[in-house]
């Protein structure tokens, strides 16, 4: 961001060095009633223009991070899952969802008494990957199991319904942190 700060001041102090050199009768027949600041200055000056449009680049990022609307790697991560193996694979995802609500701010959906929901069953064929979830929580707890392969742990047991019956898994837990856009658990062979 300072090296950004430092080439815009450069080239606007080159840009008004060129202003002064041309004298006032170039500055004063120009009409910038009709200039756009989004499409560019349409300077003759070329370093005017470079400086306007890292300017308006700038503004453009600045209004991004200040906007209301809610945005994966600033107030969610995506997550996805991807089967790396040869054999299709039955995930299930223990997660805290992220929801927002317009005007409202974050609400977070309450399916148990702490937030968690588990989202059984994604059937991924070798080497798909899917969106599951997203969440502004860095914990993450996965159950996987395919033909003789099982993905499972001890972080914390939940009952998952599987067809007309419930079972007891075991999950594992996963943990990202900060805030990434997305964020993908890979099941591997």
């Amino acid at each position: 961001m300072f090296g950004l700060r430092k080439q815009l001041l450069f080239a606007l102090g080159l840009a008004v060095i060129g202003l002064q050199a041309a004298g006032p009768a170039a500055r004063a027949d120009r009409d910038v009633s009709t200039l756009d600041p989004f499409k560019g200055g349409g300077d003759v000056n070329p370093l005017v223009n470079k400086a306007d449009r890292a300017a308006v680049d700038c503004d453009r990022e600045r209004l991004k991070a200040m906007s209301r609307d809610p945005r994966p790697g600033r107030d969610y991560t995506e997550i996805y899952i991807k089967n790396n193996t040869t054999q299709t694979v039955s995930v299930a995802v223990d997660v805290l969802p992220f929801q927002c609500v317009p005007g409202n701010g974050t609400v977070i959906s309450d399916p148990d008494d702490a937030g968690w929901r588990v989202q059984a069953w994604y059937n991924l064929a070798p080497g798909e990957r899917a969106h599951v979830a997203n969440t502004a929580n860095g914990i993450v707890y996965f159950y996987a199991e395919g033909k003789g392969l099982k993905w499972d742990g001890k972080a914390v047991c939940k009952d998952v319904r599987d067809g007309a019956k419930a079972r007891r898994l075991g999950f594992f837990q996963e943990t990202f942190i900060g805030m990434p856009e997305e964020w993908t658990m890979t099941f591997n062979p």
